[in-house]
């Protein structure tokens, strides 16, 4: 019987901010884009997933629809995170 869940939304146990970062960076590649470091911080850091494609299809001019690429990231979430992710 589960007993109690764990949520991990600051960073306590895992370190998941790379991953994510690493996805974004992915994702605008194909259409020749480069999310620095202080822009992902600035721009995606600690806001909703959904928000982010949002700024991701208006700041890189990407021409797919927000929900696909709401899609494609948690796709690529779903993949890194079933490689594993190291504990802090």
């Amino acid at each position: 019987m589960l007993k109690a869940v764990i949520f991990d939304l600051d960073g306590l146990l895992i370190d998941s901010e790379p991953i994510a970062y690493g996805i974004l960076q992915d994702m605008v590649k194909p259409y020749g884009g480069f999310i620095n470091l202080e822009d992902y911080t600035a721009n995606y850091l600690g806001r909703t997933v959904r928000t982010g494609m949002h700024t991701i299809a208006t700041d890189y001019n990407i021409p797919v629809d927000e929900e696909e690429l709401f899609k494609l990231y948690l796709k690529l979430e779903e993949e890194r995170v079933t490689q594993g992710i190291p504990l802090k």
